[in-house]
């Protein structure tokens, strides 16, 4: 274990007020129109995924799915927004939890930035992708999504996704992992 880590409750004032301030931070993102352009190729990435992963990662799965859901609340209505919430819902309760028992508590830096850097391609490659491919196939998605999809297989669908997602994955990688990097012991401990 690196530093004493706080007790077990996955619902406290600290959790709220984490899961308030990183939520609202990635809803004004959102709503802002705010994107980081990816030099070298046509993507801008989504600047409210730092917020959905840095703020579940310290105010645990609950506190995560909050944020998730208050960042999301920010897109504009459309037949996409239920399968973004629910995506980065799932990816909030991830972050949340993994951050804490899988890394946090068997990890230190260096080695826990790098997995850091692996819970962030869980979220990306097991977690978002596979939810919206899940949702799509449920046919929930917007009619032109699918028409430019085509008769597209599942795998090759992921590997679109994929293709699509990793310069947006990786930007969150490097200025998460920064993030981390530069915070002090005792702000990197998870708050439930």
């Amino acid at each position: 274990m690196t530093e004493k880590s706080s007790p077990n409750r996955l619902i406290s004032r600290p959790v709220i007020i984490a899961a308030l301030a990183f939520g609202v931070a990635g809803w004004l993102t959102l709503k802002a129109g705010i994107f980081i352009p990816v030099i070298g190729t046509e993507v801008y990435a989504d600047l409210h995924e730092l917020f959905i992963t840095l703020g579940a990662a310290l105010s645990g799965p609950i506190g995560g799915a909050a944020t998730a859901l208050i960042a999301d609340s920010a897109r504009p209505p459309s037949d996409f927004k239920a399968v973004a919430i629910i995506a980065h819902t799932l990816g909030g309760l991830w972050m949340g939890f993994a951050y804490k028992t899988l890394v946090y508590r068997r990890l230190k830096i260096p080695l826990l930035l790098a997995g850091w850097a692996g819970l962030v391609l869980v979220y990306y490659y097991l977690i978002l992708a596979p939810t919206i491919l899940v949702m799509v196939a449920l046919g929930f998605s917007p009619p032109e999504f699918v028409e430019r999809l085509g008769a597209a297989t599942p795998w090759q669908l992921y590997y679109m996704a994929a293709k699509l997602g990793t310069p947006e994955a990786l930007t969150t990688i490097i200025i998460t992992t920064i993030i981390i990097a530069a915070l002090p012991p005792k702000y990197r401990r998870p708050l439930w």
